[in-house]
């Protein structure tokens, strides 16, 4: 009997990864769409930002050129967008969240899980879904919670 349930419920795990795969591979595909539009956005944005910009000038002497190790980032047009207001000078903008960070985000959408739930759902290792856990905990996206006496992660808005 004990056997029985336990094939049943490795055929529903298997089954629901069989249904999430797909997901995990269609948000992988976007994010790199969006990094692909960013990076676009700024190839129209940087050339002005570049040109207004007076090149370096290193010990005092002459202005050193640009070269593909000491050229400034392309920003995007919603960063020089937003550096132009007084708030944006105050505080430093958020860094950008790991693809990894991202599917747990996702995965956390649907309810709280504990760390090897997550390494089920989201196909990585516990070390990874741990350190990827702290940064998104410290940057307030996810909390610490219990659930039937395990260590759960669960959304902030949703704790």
């Amino acid at each position: 009997m004990p056997l029985d349930l336990l094939s049943k419920i490795c055929r529903e795990i298997d089954e629901r990864l069989d249904e999430l795969r797909p997901l995990l591979a269609e948000h992988e595909r976007l994010l790199d769409a969006a990094a692909a539009l960013e990076t676009a956005g700024s190839a129209v944005v940087a050339p002005d930002t570049l040109e207004r910009s007076a090149p370096p000038v290193i010990d005092g002497g002459a202005p050193k050129q640009r070269t593909a190790r000491t050229q400034a980032p392309a920003k995007s047009a919603r960063s020089v967008r937003r550096a132009t207001g007084p708030a944006a000078r105050s505080k430093p903008a958020p860094a950008a969240r790991s693809a990894a960070g991202e599917t747990i985000l996702a995965a956390l959408e649907h309810g709280s899980h504990t760390v090897s739930e997550l390494a089920v759902v989201t196909a990585m290792s516990g070390p990874s879904i741990n350190g990827n856990l702290r940064k998104l905990i410290s940057e307030g996206a996810v909390v610490k919670t219990e659930r039937e006496g395990k260590a759960a992660w669960a959304l902030v808005a949703a704790a």
